[in-house]
């Protein structure tokens, strides 16, 4: 099991995917990994309050470790 990140980390790992994902890819994604849309309307805050509220519901860091890997096996 992955220890939860930290919130700055969390907000880190967001502004960098928004950088490389579309928003289409970041839906698409986010369904692969079994993270539930958060709402936002920005790409990054899309991923971080997604990002947030999928390790606050499962209390660890694995889906979040899960989604950036998956970004970067596919690219």
């Amino acid at each position: 099991m992955i220890k939860s990140f930290d919130n700055n980390s969390l907000r880190n790992f967001s502004d960098v995917l928004a950088v490389i994902l579309s928003h289409k890819e970041i839906s698409i994604i986010l369904a692969e990994c079994s993270i539930p849309e958060a709402g936002r309307f920005n790409k990054s805050d899309r991923l971080y309050y997604a990002f947030l509220e999928k390790q606050r519901v499962d209390n660890c860091g694995n889906n979040i470790a899960a989604f950036i890997k998956h970004v970067f096996t596919i690219n």
